[in-house]
């Protein structure tokens, strides 16, 4: 019998998300060596600098704030009234 991998038994969408997750999975090494750079960069520069300028990295985006009209909501409503005529009859 071989062995069978986690990936294998993983549907497309839950294995397409984990691999996108995995440079998440050593953030404590990638901030540790950020702030290494940070650190010596800024003895040896006269500006000052943050260590985001040293190092950019995906969790360092903020996220976008998203505001929803009352169109929006009016939209979605009778989008849900659809699918739950639907559904339900």
């Amino acid at each position: 019998m071989e062995p069978i991998t986690l990936l294998e038994k993983l549907r497309p969408s839950e294995a397409i998300e984990h691999v996108s997750m995995l440079n998440y999975s050593d953030k404590e090494g990638w901030e540790q060596a950020r702030m290494i750079g940070y650190a010596i960069a800024q003895v040896n520069s006269k500006a000052t600098i943050t260590p985001q300028s040293i190092m950019t990295f995906p969790w360092d985006e903020q996220p976008q704030k998203v505001e929803v009209t009352a169109e929006d909501t009016e939209r979605l409503k009778k989008q849900a009234e659809t699918i739950a005529k639907r559904l339900y009859g």
